[in-house]
């Protein structure tokens, strides 16, 4: 039962290698004042994903001491 789980495991972590490594074009995030960011495509997913699962801790965190 291990062994399939890694294979699923590693069968995941490839398919989303995979999509991160078909999207590296960069994308333009408007700022104010006519300022603009360019930046790689997969950097801004995982700067949103990271945010994301701060977050996520951050809330899971708050619960968690409410409770004690």
């Amino acid at each position: 039962m291990r062994i399939l789980l890694w294979i699923l495991r590693l069968a995941i972590f490839l398919t989303l290698f995979g999509l991160a490594l078909l999207n590296t074009e960069d994308a333009t995030i408007r700022l104010f004042f006519g300022q603009f960011w360019r930046v790689p495509l997969i950097l801004l997913l995982f700067i949103f994903f990271a945010a994301g699962m701060l977050f996520g801790m951050l809330s899971a965190m708050l619960r968690w001491s409410r409770k004690k």
